[in-house]
């Protein structure tokens, strides 16, 4: 991804081609923003009618995926702060809206350290 237009249309790209035909009031995805993944994405598409839907996005999750991440690096590399989360809302003539959360998961918690299975054996074994 080049830069951060891209990367709102991508996730506007991916929104689209997954919702319904019918009249919708706009799509949405909230998405927790982890270390190299997202968590608990969850898209919904508002009906014009107020209800709401679950849009299952299938592989689009993936686009949105990179999209967020691009986005993290470089909210972080621009203004030194990390986001967690992001909330954008796309509206049919094609304007949206995005939100980050800036605020760490309470209970996240980020390491790149590895467990191997063999480290984990040698600590079960010791307990006998």
């Amino acid at each position: 991804m080049k830069n951060i237009e891209e990367a709102y249309k991508v996730i506007s790209t991916a929104l689209l081609s997954a919702c319904s035909k019918s009249t919708w009031k706009c799509l949405q995805v909230d998405a927790p923003v982890l270390g190299k993944n997202l968590g608990g994405t969850v898209t919904i598409q508002k009906l014009s009618d107020g209800s709401e839907c679950d849009i299952p996005i299938g592989w689009g999750v993936f686009d949105i995926q990179k999209a967020a991440l691009f986005l993290r690096d470089n909210i972080l590399a621009t203004t030194g702060q990390r986001i967690w989360g992001l909330t954008f809302t796309l509206y049919p003539d094609g304007k949206f809206n995005i939100e980050y959360d800036y605020n760490k998961p309470a209970d996240y918690e980020e390491t790149d350290e590895v467990i191997t299975g063999d480290e984990i054996n040698q600590n079960l074994s010791s307990l006998k």
